[in-house]
């Protein structure tokens, strides 16, 4: 992924120009040296997915034709999926199923109609798992796409805790059902809206509440004007935040493109500018600031429920995710309960096991462990680190000494030289 994205650039000055597939705008990139162009699908990088695939010279109609398109979601469609589950709702829950392969909730009298993948329904659907859809479907688990990953409790917990704290009223989910869940059916005083790529929600939600969205277009995927419908999002409430959960795979230049236009649309409506969360790992900071530079980094580790290393049991240190914000860090409070605490000297809350560096001037931990000062770097680093006089910087013990190696490898080439001068004598 990091050679994928050193080797590959995205232009998106004129994404409303692009070619379209079925998930709207394509973006236009450039691969290698060659600096090539070609259109490729905004969403998905899998072929399978989406086989859009154009090189810039090639843009005309008769080469876009070429590409079968998935079905729109269209206004008659969404009004069946509705009105269906509202009759699957009004059952008891011993005759509603659920249809993994259709992805479709239906009365357990038309289980006949499945009969041919019978191992992918499911029976038994309680009210908890109609009003929380995330815990229905079956996660989406891919490299490439819109891999699924749901928050902790106590993660969703200390988000709804902070949006409280700034006053918020109205809330934009982008990629993040499981908040939108939780909000929708327990804090009355927010008004959360998901906007995300996975269709099947479409069934669970009127449109006020749930759109088909593609977060790197910026484009809504069902029938419909996506200036309008995010027009009429945007310009509701003057407190509204933004919370978004991008795949860990995707570029952030479209992202960034989806934050601009969202910011375009309040401002053109006279209304605040977002309050906006970003869910990214640490390690991307630099890339988030280079592309989102009114963004800085909470303290904050986002746990996830089904992700082996993004929680707290996972890795010795505690999940690398993070919540990066265009918000004053003194009025974002992290959870007291969860070991967080105010840095006076900062003005912001940081880890417990993050220490306050009076030579940094901050408290400078980016990966939960204590660091560690070098006077010799001039700055705190990681405490595992040693100081390598052949790197002339803080590296771990074990690394290999590139300076060291240059000059060995300088050592040797003169020797050889010199044995070669005396050869000819």
């Amino acid at each position: 992924m990091e050679e994928e994205n050193k080797t590959i650039t995205v232009h998106m000055e004129t994404l409303d120009l692009h070619p379209q597939c079925s998930h709207g705008p394509t973006l236009l990139f450039s691969r290698g040296t060659d600096g090539k162009k070609f259109y490729s699908c905004a969403a998905y990088r899998d072929k399978k997915k989406c086989p859009f695939f154009l090189w810039e010279d090639q843009s005309g109609e008769k080469y876009v034709q070429q590409f079968e398109r998935d079905p729109i979601i269209s206004k008659m469609l969404r009004y069946k999926l509705q009105s269906r589950y509202e009759l699957v709702k009004g059952l008891k829950p011993e005759d509603r199923m659920y249809c993994d392969k259709c992805n479709q909730l239906f009365p357990k009298i038309e289980k006949v109609n499945h009969l041919d993948h019978e191992e992918m329904l499911r029976d038994n659907i309680d009210d908890y798992n109609l009003s929380h859809p995330s815990q229905l479907l079956r996660p989406i688990q891919e490299t490439k796409g819109e891999s699924q990953y749901f928050f902790t409790d106590t993660t969703i917990d200390a988000f709804i805790s902070i949006f409280k704290s700034l006053g918020i009223t109205s809330l934009i989910c982008l990629g993040a059902p499981t908040v939108h869940e939780k909000i929708v059916c327990e804090v009355s005083e927010i008004n959360s809206t998901l906007l995300d790529i996975d269709h099947r929600h479409i069934q669970f939600y009127e449109c006020n509440r749930f759109r088909w969205f593609n977060m790197f277009n910026c484009h809504v995927l069902e029938e419909c004007d996506t200036e309008i419908v995010l027009e009429d999002l945007l310009s509701q409430t003057e407190s509204m935040a933004l919370l978004l959960d991008p795949p860990f795979g995707g570029r952030l230049e479209p992202i960034a493109y989806t934050l601009k236009k969202f910011d375009e649309i309040r401002k053109k409506n006279n209304k605040n500018i977002l309050s906006k969360f970003l869910i990214l790992p640490y390690f991307m900071e630099r890339h988030v600031i280079n592309c989102l530079p009114e963004m800085t980094m909470l303290d904050y580790k986002v746990d996830y429920v089904n992700h082996k290393k993004f929680n707290d049991s996972g890795r010795n240190k505690g999940s690398p995710i993070r919540l990066f914000t265009n918000v004053n860090q003194a009025k974002v409070a992290l959870p007291v309960e969860e070991n967080y605490k105010f840095c006076e000297e900062c003005d912001r809350w940081v880890c417990s096991e993050n220490f306050h560096c009076y030579q940094c001037g901050g408290c400078m931990s980016k990966n939960g462990r204590k660091y560690i000062h070098c006077n010799l770097c001039k700055k705190c680093v990681k405490k595992t680190w040693k100081h390598c006089k052949g790197c002339r910087k803080c590296c771990l013990p074990d690394h290999r000494c590139t300076n060291s190696i240059i000059k060995r490898s300088s050592v040797n080439s003169n020797a050889k030289k010199g044995q070669k001068k005396q050869k000819k004598n």
